[in-house]
């Protein structure tokens, strides 16, 4: 008697199962050891990490009956074991990042305008984006609202990223650049000493040559250095902690506030076949002292109110040039 064709498909499916050895419990072992593998690469902290104890462990959690779901939540639980940087993420978390701006609430999650006594306030909370469009948009935008308040003739500034949880640094350099100037701001440091500079701009005299960031169509850096305070908390992180080291080694500059969350450290993206993400703590950030804050960013002067801290950085900015045109932040 003739098979049926859904029959004939079944028994096809199933002896590819038996030559090629693709079982549902084999891709999912190949899938998470190729994770595995990708973050002892990458991984900061790969000089006490043994890869085939971490194979071991995550495989003792796999059956035959495993999931996509299941090997993310096995690698996940896995990847925060060894820090509280890496992580990853499922398709459809990465999908959601990258959706534009115009989709979501808060198009620009920033704030500006003119304090009394004539001090620029501006409150960057973040910016989890990361494509293109939006990036240029929340730089262009940013960066505007820096001109603006420029334009008014501050006595001083105020920076607050008290509610910088991190996201994607670069349109936030972008935009804050004016402020920041040209010159490498601070680097991320892997395990070996190997340096990468983060930057706004950088000027002829640097050995690469002139260059800035692509998110701005030309560098502008203000003629005069305005003082600053940045206000830093326990909830400025990752790349809101990179923002607020990039201030340090600036003249005429304080930081006020609390220790910042812990996360100022470089990550890898490493995308996995099915567009998992996984993000690999891969070094430790640097500000131009040539400091780096495993622990988080320590403030000038530590406030335990965030509304003191505020208070303090409105009368510093007031009465700085009584004090001398050099600034002691203590």
């Amino acid at each position: 008697a003739a098979m049926k064709p859904g029959k004939i498909t079944a028994a096809l499916c199933a002896g590819l199962v038996l030559v090629l050895g693709c079982s549902p419990a084999s891709v999912e072992r190949s899938y998470v050891a190729q994770a595995i593998d990708s973050l002892h690469h990458y991984s900061l902290h790969q000089a006490r990490l043994d890869k085939d104890s971490l194979l071991r462990a995550a495989l003792e959690d796999l059956t035959d009956t495993s999931t996509r779901a299941h090997s993310h939540a096995i690698l996940r639980e896995l990847v925060r074991s060894i820090d509280r940087h890496s992580d990853l993420f499922s398709p459809g978390q990465v999908r959601g990042e990258l959706e534009p701006l115009t989709k979501n609430t808060d198009l620009y999650p920033f704030q500006h305008r003119l304090l009394d006594g004539d001090i620029a306030l501006i409150r960057v909370d973040g910016f989890m984006q990361g494509d293109s469009l939006s990036c240029g948009l929340f730089a262009d935008s940013l960066q505007r609202a820096v001109l603006a308040l420029h334009e008014r003739a501050p006595i001083g500034w105020i920076v607050d990223l008290r509610a910088n949880t991190g996201g994607n640094l670069y349109p936030m350099l972008a935009g804050l650049g004016p402020l920041l100037g040209c010159g490498d701001l601070g680097w991320n440091v892997d395990a070996s000493g190997l340096k990468q500079a983060w930057w706004y701009c950088r000027d002829d005299d640097e050995p690469e040559g002139s260059s800035h960031i692509t998110l701005v169509r030309e560098p502008v850096v203000f003629n005069d250095t305005p003082p600053v305070v940045v206000l830093v908390g326990q909830h400025t992180g990752s790349a809101g902690e990179a923002l607020a080291l990039s201030f340090v080694g600036r003249s005429r500059t304080c930081s006020f506030g609390a220790r910042t969350a812990g996360y100022a450290s470089g990550n890898r993206m490493v995308f996995l076949p099915d567009s998992a993400l996984l993000n690999v703590t891969c070094a430790w950030m640097m500000d131009r002292s040539g400091r780096t804050h495993p622990h988080g960013m320590i403030p000038d002067s530590l406030f335990e109110r965030e509304e003191d801290a505020f208070r303090a950085a409105e009368e510093f900015l007031l009465t700085w040039r009584e004090r001398s045109s050099r600034i002691a932040c203590n």
